[in-house]
């Protein structure tokens, strides 16, 4: 048997099939759209920046929740219009490992929310529309500079609206925020 010897001329090209490259990457392209899942938004909150009064315009009624914070950034005090909700943080900064009286600190400020909104619900009633208080009424949240953000995060979303049997309900969609408040002596 004859062996053949062949020499290569040095530079031989490599010719890339694109036809099945293409098809893969339709294939992945239909794959992303066909799994991808709409999902309801969370945390969308209108928060709308002041704007000055125009001649006319009436003003509507404010909402304002003052937050307080103790050394640690925890929150001390709700304050709003009507009554004040006093708190008693733990002794520790609650960025620790939660503990009993931590979680049992959180339950006590959801509760007081919850009754910040009871007070919120009570203000705008029950009508809707475009001339409603729902649509007009103005919250401002004043908070201490060292306040946790998860308090403000809590504030914004009791005074925003709920949902009740699958479906949100809006309250104030008009927030404002105060510049952060030095706590006095600090």
């Amino acid at each position: 048997m004859k062996i053949r010897h062949t020499t290569s001329s040095g530079d031989s090209e490599v010719e890339l099939q694109m036809t099945p490259m293409i098809d893969i990457v339709f294939q992945l392209l239909i794959f992303f759209i066909m799994t991808f899942k709409i999902v309801v938004q969370e945390g969308d909150f209108n928060v709308k920046m002041p704007k000055a009064l125009g001649p006319g315009r009436t003003t509507f009624p404010r909402f304002v929740v003052n937050l307080k914070s103790d050394q640690y950034g925890n929150l001390n005090e709700i304050s709003i219009p009507s009554r004040t909700f006093p708190l008693a943080p733990p002794d520790i900064p609650l960025a620790n490992s939660p503990s009993a009286t931590q979680k049992q600190f959180r339950q006590t400020v959801l509760a007081a929310f919850a009754q910040v909104r009871e007070e919120v619900k009570q203000l705008v009633g029950k009508d809707t529309g475009p001339d409603s208080l729902r649509e007009n009424v103005e919250a401002v949240i004043a908070a201490d500079d060292q306040l946790h953000y998860v308090y403000i995060i809590d504030a914004v979303t009791h005074i925003s609206g709920f949902v009740e049997d699958k479906h949100p309900v809006k309250l104030i969609q008009n927030i404002k925020f105060k510049p952060p408040q030095k706590q006095p002596g600090g």
